[in-house]
């Protein structure tokens, strides 16, 4: 194991073979990464009890959904990437903000855009227009 001075005057050399590792094996690792996640999101959570009382779901209730999509958000299928103190975060629970059902669960990218449409499909239908009118320019 190079020692720490050894890494420091070699830094570039490290990030490059590391970025060259990452793109030949982007599949390799995607797939590591979501099967860690999905293996390891419920020891995460057990550790912490969330307050989902306010969504009308208990924590097993939670657990069974994590399972179900398999620790992935249910819009884009990718693991939580957010993290908090060092930590990633648990996927969050999507609701009707209207009659306050739980549909889901979605990565926090997911869920803000939602919550920024106001789960309005007309606004997101009109941002997927305008993203297709400059995707080939």
């Amino acid at each position: 194991m190079p020692s720490a001075e050894f890494y420091q005057k070699n830094k570039e050399k490290y990030s490059e073979n590391a970025k060259r590792y990452r793109e030949a094996n982007r599949l390799k690792l995607n797939e590591y990464s979501k099967k860690y996640y999905a293996e390891n999101v419920l020891n995460n959570l057990k550790s912490k009890r969330y307050n989902l009382q306010r969504y009308g779901i208990s924590f097993e209730d939670y657990e069974s959904m994590v399972l179900e999509q398999k620790g992935l958000c249910a819009i884009c299928n990718q693991p939580e990437t957010k993290t908090l103190n060092g930590k990633v975060v648990r996927l969050s629970v999507d609701h009707d903000h209207f009659t306050d059902e739980v549909r889901k669960l979605l990565c926090s990218r997911c869920n803000l855009l939602l919550g920024q449409a106001n789960d309005d499909i007309s606004i997101l239908e009109m941002a997927i227009k305008y993203l297709k009118e400059f995707k080939d320019k």
